[in-house]
C-alpha cells in the first residue's frame, strides 16, 4: 500500500531572503530525518511580467533552482528536486505538496505587508489554510544547530489542538524536545471545563507514549495568543505550534489572533497547521502515522 506521505519536505520558494532562510530550516530538519526537499516556486502572472520585461523564459528560473537544488545537495547531503507550478501562490503551493505526498511544507514570510492582506488574511495564513500538511513557518532567523529544542504547543478549548500531539511527539523523537503546553487561562466556567478535558487528554496522550512535558499557563489579564508570543521570547522557545482556524469571523479577519505569534519579534519558526472540518479524530488517527 502506498504511504499516505512521502519522506519529502517542501519548501515554498519566491527567491526572497525569507524563502532561503526557510530551505536552511527544511534542509536541517531533511538531514535529521533523512528526507528529500522539494522546492516550490510558482510561476504566478507577477512572475511571467518580471521574466517578460527581462526578456526571459521559465527556463532561466529552470535553472536558477538547478543551480539551488546543486547547492543544497552539496552543503546538506540530502537529495533535493523542484517544481515550477503555474497558478497563484494561494492554491499552488498546496496543489504541489499534496500532489508530491510531502510530509512538510516550509515556507518564509515578510509579514503583513498591506491593509488589504489584514482584511483578506496574510499570505501566510492562506497559504497554510491551502496546505493538506503543516506549514512551519519563518522570518530571518536561521535554524539552530542541533535543532528545535524546546517547543510550545497551543493548548486550548478548542479539539484542534490535540491534532498538534503527533507532531510535537515527533519533534521529542528527533531532538529531544523540551514539550511545553502553553495552557489558556479561562474564567468561563463551560470554556475552562472544555480546556481542562483536552488537558487530560494531551496528558494522557504524552504519557502513554512516553513523552515528557511541562505545562504553563497564560497570565491573567493577557490576551491568549499575545502571551504565548511573549512567553516564547522570555523562555527561549525554539519552535511554536499552533492552529490556523479556517472559518474566521470579521473580527477574526482584521485582526487574526494567530498573527501575533507568526509575527512574532523574536523571529521564532511557528509550526501552523489549518483546522479541519470534518470529523477530527479520523484525521488524528492518520496524522499520527504521518511520520512512523
Amino acid at each position: 500500500m502506498e504511504p499516505v506521505f512521502k519522506n519529502v519536505i517542501a519548501v515554498a520558494n519566491d527567491f526572497s531572503h525569507e524563502s532561503f532562510t526557510a530551505i536552511d530550516h527544511a534542509a536541517k530538519f531533511a538531514q535529521r530525518d533523512k528526507d528529500e526537499l522539494l522546492l516550490i516556486h510558482v510561476l504566478d502572472d507577477k512572475t511571467k511580467e518580471k521574466l517578460e520585461k527581462g526578456h526571459k523564459t521559465a527556463e532561466f528560473i529552470r535553472s536558477v533552482l538547478e543551480v539551488h537544488c546543486a547547492k543544497i545537495r552539496n552543503a546538506y547531503g540530502i537529495e533535493a528536486r523542484f517544481t515550477m507550478p503555474e497558478g497563484d501562490i494561494f492554491t499552488s503551493i498546496g496543489e504541489a505538496v499534496k500532489a508530491e505526498k510531502a510530509k512538510l511544507l516550509v515556507m518564509g514570510t515578510h509579514g503583513i505587508q498591506s491593509v488589504g492582506e489584514r482584511v483578506l488574511g496574510s499570505w501566510a495564513l492562506r497559504i497554510v489554510d491551502s496546505s493538506p500538511v503543516p506549514v512551519i513557518i519563518v522570518q530571518n532567523k536561521g535554524p539552530r544547530e542541533d535543532g528545535y529544542k524546546k517547543v510550545l504547543i497551543e493548548l486550548d478549548n478548542s479539539d484542534q489542538c490535540k491534532r498538534l500531539l503527533p507532531y510535537a511527539e515527533q519533534f521529542y523523537k528527533l531532538y529531544n524536545s523540551e514539550l511545553v503546553l502553553f495552557e489558556d487561562y479561562e474564567e468561563d466556567e463551560f470554556i475552562a471545563k472544555e480546556i481542562a478535558l483536552n488537558k487530560g487528554f494531551a496528558e494522557q496522550w504524552l504519557k502513554d507514549r512516553g513523552v515528557p512535558y511541562t505545562i504553563t499557563v497564560q497570565r491573567k489579564g493577557t490576551t491568549y495568543f499575545r502571551d504565548m508570543a511573549a512567553y516564547a521570547g522570555e523562555n527561549d522557545i525554539d519552535l511554536i505550534m499552533v492552529v490556523a482556524h479556517k472559518e474566521r469571523g470579521f473580527v477574526e479577519l482584521i485582526s487574526e489572533p494567530e498573527q501575533k505569534v507568526i509575527y512574532n519579534k523574536q523571529e521564532i519558526p511557528v509550526l501552523c497547521m489549518t483546522a479541519i472540518q470534518n470529523h477530527w479524530m479520523g484525521n488524528f488517527i492518520q496524522e499520527v502515522q504521518t511520520w512512523d
